[in-house]
């Protein structure tokens, strides 16, 4: 039981640290401007998508069994091996579907050459990113306007409307 309560307070002092950091990257993924070059969006989201993921489920993980199993010691008809052998195996696979979850890929399209044939892509974008990411296109002009010409335009005209011109 001691060795459950002293994982139960690493993994408390451990959620303490990844769990702000996992929230903050989140929140700087979708709100890139607030800390404009601070940190990039697209480290921000690597961070919350790909690294920080790596330490805070197993933690959550642990941290989760020990509580459980801190649980199941104090309840004299729950404190049997078959028990607490039963709710690890269950919390475990449970675990195996999160980590299968974050390593599937979509497929492939089918115009798309194998992986072994493709170059290699870098998982984080470490550059400075001082752009934001693009708006969204103006709208299109009405049909019925008349379009606005620049100088010279007669130049480029058909030449019908220069003879008539001159």
């Amino acid at each position: 039981m001691n060795r459950t309560i002293r994982l139960l307070r690493h993994t408390a002092r451990l959620l303490l640290v990844l769990t702000p950091a996992t929230l903050l990257t989140g929140f700087l993924t979708a709100k890139w401007f607030v800390a404009q070059g601070w940190i990039a969006p697209a480290t921000a989201r690597a961070w919350h998508v790909q690294w920080l993921p790596l330490a805070f489920v197993p933690v959550v993980f642990v941290h989760s069994l020990c509580g459980i199993l801190f649980l199941l010691q104090r309840n004299k008809r729950l404190d049997r091996p078959w028990v607490r052998g039963g709710v690890a195996a269950f919390w475990t696979a449970v675990l195996g579907v999160f980590v299968w979850l974050y390593l599937a890929r979509p497929p492939a399209p089918a115009n798309e050459p194998p992986e072994s044939e493709r170059l290699p892509q870098p998982l984080v974008d470490l550059g400075p990113s001082d752009t934001p990411p693009a708006a969204a296109p103006a709208p299109a002009a009405d049909a019925a306007e008349e379009p606005t010409r620049a100088p010279g335009a007669a130049a480029n005209a058909a030449p019908e409307a220069v003879e008539d011109a001159a």
